[in-house]
């Protein structure tokens, strides 16, 4: 390490460090709570928000005009991120 270290070994220790910090089951959640948050269920079905407006009062679903594959969470792992095929 230090200065005689290349480059080339700095960002190989990087990729090394940055795909050890890659957690899908991190994700899995993080896109989980976005499709509540913002009403949407499989195959952009429209579901009860869990977000509120400034005012303390439900959302109304975002299907009609958003679609997110939906996040298979209990599929998911550290290692998997199972997600719904969404074609154009």
């Amino acid at each position: 390490g230090g200065v005689d270290q290349s480059w080339t070994d700095i960002i190989e220790n990087a990729e090394t460090i940055l795909y050890r910090e890659i957690n899908y089951q991190d994700e899995a959640e993080n896109a989980i709570r976005f499709a509540k948050d913002f009403g949407l269920g499989l195959g952009g079905t429209s579901v009860r928000s869990t977000a509120k407006s400034v005012n303390g009062e439900k959302l109304e679903s975002a299907s009609e005009w958003l679609r997110v594959p939906f996040t298979y969470g209990d599929l998911s792992s550290e290692k998997f991120l199972v997600m719904e095929f969404v074609p154009r």
